[in-house]
């Protein structure tokens, strides 16, 4: 458990160590790196001592894993020019970072005990929340905070981390996670952590992500009071989330020469036409890799003069995760992810089977969330994923001992 918890405020805190020390740049692949070789081990002891604790589905998992790095490399080979092999690693391993600890994740900690570290971890959300909305608060008259962007007639901030968007995230998850144990211990709503984040994620200012919050607070204002949430309660939500959204949206999918994520998205579509069906490979478009080898695909497109493109300036080149996956890998890479990110909400959904709806609606959120942004972010890419999967685990685990506490209780009785 310990080693869990370290590795989980480790990926809390990633986004904010990196940006006090930069050196420090790689805390998430480390994570997965540690968790991958640690599962590998373990899966190893128990197979010498005849203990087959692998499921098939997690055999699953890893085998169409493994079939999708075998895939990578192949568009790169009909493709020149091609990024440095270092370059195409690493934008492959960053595509495949949740993936990892996702499955080792499942494998090391499904049963592992978590309910004695709550009280820690309420206590922790509750006083990040205080400190962050102090921070927010004051600053909106005083101005110490390194402004983002001007939204909503006040300046956006990032409070210390890399991007508001990564903030936002993190404050969101912090949120679900709190949710979760509120409600499994106590049947109550931590009303206070709901609205004070919201504050936070408000002040952030990203649009996506506070329409995605005023969802969630629509939907978990009813969860005492009904035993499921109608459809129609869904439909109305999603409409407030595109009526929120709707602008933000048109300029990311309909693409403007001013708009760097949709003219990210329509040129990946190009790229993926014109190289059908394999993509221009590892490392040449929209990934971390085009960025700091800048690609040449850029000026080739026509795309180098946008503000945020540019070799001079390419912060915006992450924007889109789809623009980096369908222009990297093509359409059948599209389709290998599609099929990956659907195997994963199957097993999540078989670890949580038998739950009740507000368990299973809280526990797929924070994926729900992060598959929402994607076309206009990289949350899943970035070292975000690593807190929401580790997030995402956490809940299983303790779902896990709550009903098993469940059981023996009524066991007794």
């Amino acid at each position: 458990m310990i080693a869990f918890l370290i590795a989980f405020l480790l990926s809390l805190f990633a986004s904010l160590i990196q940006q006090l020390i930069p050196q420090v740049d790689a805390i998430d692949k480390i994570i997965a790196v540690v968790f991958a070789v640690s599962a590998i081990a373990k899966l190893a002891y128990l197979e010498t001592k005849q203990r087959f604790t692998l499921r098939p589905s997690d055999i699953g998992l890893l085998a169409i894993s493994i079939i999708f790095i075998i895939y990578c490399f192949i568009p790169n080979t009909f493709h020149q020019p091609s990024n440095t092999m270092f370059l195409q690693i690493y934008s492959m391993f960053s595509i495949l970072k949740f993936v990892i600890v996702f499955w080792s994740g499942l494998f090391l900690f499904r049963n592992t005990k978590f309910k004695t570290s709550t009280l820690f971890f309420r206590r922790m959300s509750t006083t990040l929340t205080t400190i962050f909305l102090i921070i927010g608060v004051l600053n909106i008259p005083l101005h110490f905070l390194e402004p983002f962007d001007v939204r909503f007639g006040i300046e956006t901030v990032s409070f210390g981390f890399r991007h508001p968007a990564q903030f936002a995230a993190t404050i969101i998850v912090i949120t679900i996670v709190h949710i979760f144990i509120t409600w499994s211990e106590k049947g109550k709503m931590p009303y206070y952590i709901i609205f004070a984040n919201f504050i936070l994620v408000f002040l952030a200012g990203r649009t996506t992500s506070i329409g995605f919050y005023l969802c969630l607070i629509l939907l978990i204002l009813i969860f005492p009071y009904i035993k499921r949430i109608p459809i129609y309660i869904y439909a109305i939500v999603g409409a407030v989330f595109y009526w929120l959204g709707s602008d933000r949206i048109s300029n990311q999918f309909l693409g403007t020469d001013g708009e760097a994520r949709g003219v990210l998205l329509d040129t990946s579509l190009t790229i993926a036409s014109e190289h059908a069906p394999f993509g221009a490979g590892l490392g040449m478009f929209g990934s971390n890799a085009s960025r700091l080898n800048y690609s040449p695909l850029y000026e080739q497109y026509g795309i180098s003069r946008v503000w945020g493109l540019t070799q001079e300036n390419p912060n915006f080149v992450t924007d889109s995760y789809w623009a980096m996956i369908i222009g990297e890998l093509g359409y059948l890479g599209m389709f290998f992810i599609i099929v990956i990110i659907g195997y994963i909400l199957w097993l999540l959904y078989k670890e949580i089977v038998g739950s009740t709806y507000q368990i299973k609606f809280l526990i797929f959120l924070p994926i729900v969330y992060a598959l929402m942004t994607s076309p206009i972010d990289t949350v899943l890419v970035s070292n975000t994923s690593i807190f929401l999967v580790l997030a995402t685990i956490y809940m299983v685990a303790l779902n896990n001992e709550y009903r098993s506490q469940n059981k023996n209780q009524e066991a007794k009785q």
